[in-house]
This record gives C-alpha cells, sequence and structure tokens, in this order.
C-alpha cells in the first residue's frame, strides 16, 4: 500500500474545496506580444503539472491543439509521456522528430521540480536532451 492508501481510509466525505487563481486580464496578451517579437515564454510555477498545464494553455504559451510531454524522472529511469490530447499519428511523427533532435515548435515539456533535479542528479543525457527540446542551452 502506498502512504496515500494508508492515509485515506474511513474517512467521511464533508465537501469539496475549490480555489481558483485567475490571470490577469492583459496575460494573454503579453504572452503573444512576446511571442510576435520571437520571444519563447518558459513557465515556473510551484503548481501540479496538470494545473502549470491548464495555466499555459489558457495564456498561451502552449496552443490549444498543440501538445505537452510530461517528463518525469526518478533516480532509475527517465520517462517521457504525453498529455492525451494528441492524435496517435502526431504522436508518432513527433517523436520522430526527437529522436532526430529536431524538435518541432509545437513540442512543449512540463517537468516537476523534483524530476528536473533527478534528471540533473541521475541522467544527464537527458538534461541533454531535456535542454536541446525545450530549445535553451543548459551548460
Amino acid at each position: 500500500m502506498s502512504c496515500r492508501e494508508d492515509l485515506e481510509v474511513e474517512l467521511n466525505f464533508l465537501g469539496f474545496l475549490l480555489l481558483e487563481n485567475r490571470l490577469k486580464p492583459d496575460t494573454a496578451q503579453v504572452i503573444l506580444g512576446l511571442k510576435k517579437a520571437g520571444l519563447r515564454s518558459v513557465m515556473v510555477t510551484g503548481d501540479n503539472i496538470q494545473t502549470a498545464i491548464s495555466v499555459a494553455r489558457e495564456c498561451g504559451i502552449v496552443g490549444m491543439t498543440e501538445d505537452v510531454q510530461i517528463v518525469t524522472a526518478d533516480q532509475t529511469k527517465m520517462t517521457w509521456a504525453w498529455t492525451a490530447d494528441m492524435t496517435q499519428e502526431d504522436r508518432k511523427m513527433l517523436s520522430r522528430e526527437l529522436a532526430k533532435g529536431r524538435p518541432d515548435d509545437k513540442i512543449h515539456l512540463a517537468v516537476s521540480g523534483l524530476s528536473f533535479e533527478n534528471i540533473r542528479k541521475f541522467h544527464p543525457e537527458g538534461l541533454k536532451k531535456v535542454g536541446r527540446v525545450g530549445k535553451f542551452r543548459l551548460n
């Protein structure tokens, strides 16, 4: 059993608590202006990775028809998993581009802080790949 399963026993449901942090009204326009100027926006947040992807879509960092690869890593392995928004054919094409080291502009990465630290410590070859796909230098 996981820790969560150990903790979530004999609980009584009392209700939901919803928290919402809305974007500022001009955020999407600013991001669009940066894109038009040829500048790439990168989001760094402490939010849950799915929340971060949703916010990135809402403000225009990630297009609504573009997909994201969630990169996770522990001490032993590093995995890349597509989110559910993309067709199988598009995934295959983008995976081929990744393998060739020529990522398409429509490839976006989402990496948690813990996974990034594990990549840095235990998967230096993966760090180079993340940097290549993310189009920034890490050395």
